[in-house]
Order: structure tokens, then C-alpha cells, then sequence
């Protein structure tokens, strides 16, 4: 069983992996950074989960609008400043309540992603899986959606959420309160040290 103690990060995989999703989903309708934000975390945790392995080891977080690569702000100026990917503000139907238009960022890849060096078939259909389960849904609902997810509801807000979340009932019908979240990470972690 993988440990969070042998999760590797790559930021290869997830410089290439955000420009394969930003190529596939850029002209959605529904597409922008917070969405693109769910499409990695339900990619890795997914991958985890029937894997074993995440596809980026990534470590995400508890955030507002929900999880999301606590190294994301740091890659996207990378990127950018690499000419690898750009933001653009993607002006949409909507009004904010002083009147003006809203826009969603959106990063967009400024070359070809090298998906095929750094990812299997196996973790490129995981993605796209996820991609076309999320595909017609807005921000504002994959946001509302990754809130019910138990590894976000279990952590506290700018906290890790462990990989091994992704083993837990997603349809809470397991009781779990944070302290009991808490209590089997240590424990986790006592044995996984041995």
C-alpha cells in the first residue's frame, strides 16, 4: 500500500498535466482556473484510489472554493514566466452586485503538453475520465460538488488533504468527525513508519 511517505511529487507531471487539460478544455464554456483546479485533485485522488498511486503527488489543500494543488499560485508564474502557459481573464454572463462584468481566470497552454513522456495510458484516461464527468458542470458547481467530498470536509481550512482520503465512503455515510480523521492519519502514520 502506498504511504504518504512514498508519494513523490513531480512538478514535471503537473507543468504537463495542466497543459494537457488546459488544450483539451480551453474553449469550454465552463472552463477556468477553479475548475481546472478539481479536474487535478479528482484526477489524482481517483488514480489513488485505483491505483495506488496519485498521478502528480501533488499535495492539495482545503480551500474556500475547495481543494486544490497548494503549489499552484508558485506553477502558474512559472509557467508563465517559462512561456509554457498563459492567464487570461475570460470575460462571462454574469454581474457582480456592483454591476460590472465578472470574468474567470483561465490558463491556457502556450505550446504542446509532452503528456505522452510523462504519463501512462492508463493515467491519461483517468483524466480525461474526470474531464468528461465535469465538462458540463460550471465553476461554482464542481466547487459545490468537491465540498462533499470527505477529505475536504474532514480537513481544516489551508490544510493538507491526504491522499488516503480517497478511500473514504464519498457518499458520507460513514461517521466520521475530524477528530476520528485525525486520530487514523496518526495511526497511519505509526505503522506506515515501520
Amino acid at each position: 500500500m502506498t504511504t504518504a511517505k512514498n508519494i513523490e511529487y513531480s512538478e514535471e507531471r503537473l507543468v504537463e498535466l495542466v497543459l494537457y487539460i488546459g488544450a483539451k478544455c480551453g474553449l469550454d464554456e465552463h472552463y477556468g482556473v477553479l475548475k481546472l483546479n478539481k479536474i487535478l485533485f479528482y484526477s489524482d485522488f481517483l488514480a489513488f484510489k485505483t491505483r495506488g498511486q496519485p498521478i502528480t503527488g501533488a499535495k492539495y489543500k482545503k480551500y474556500t472554493h475547495g481543494p486544490a494543488p497548494s503549489v499552484m499560485k508558485h506553477l502558474r508564474r512559472l509557467m508563465e514566466k517559462r512561456a509554457d502557459a498563459f492567464e487570461y481573464m475570460n470575460p462571462i454572463e454574469a454581474f457582480n452586485e456592483d454591476g460590472e462584468q465578472i470574468s474567470e481566470k483561465r490558463l491556457l497552454p502556450m505550446r504542446k503538453p509532452n503528456i505522452d513522456k510523462v504519463l501512462s495510458p492508463e493515467e491519461i484516461a483517468i483524466v480525461d475520465n474526470v474531464i468528461e464527468r465535469l465538462r458540463p458542470m460550471t465553476g461554482g458547481e464542481v466547487s459545490r460538488m468537491s465540498h462533499r467530498h470527505r477529505g475536504w470536509q474532514l480537513a481544516m481550512m489551508e490544510t493538507e488533504i491526504p491522499y488516503v482520503a480517497a478511500l473514504l465512503p464519498e457518499n458520507g455515510s460513514c461517521p466520521l468527525s475530524a477528530a476520528d480523521f485525525q486520530k487514523a492519519q496518526q495511526v497511519a502514520q505509526k505503522y506506515s513508519a515501520a
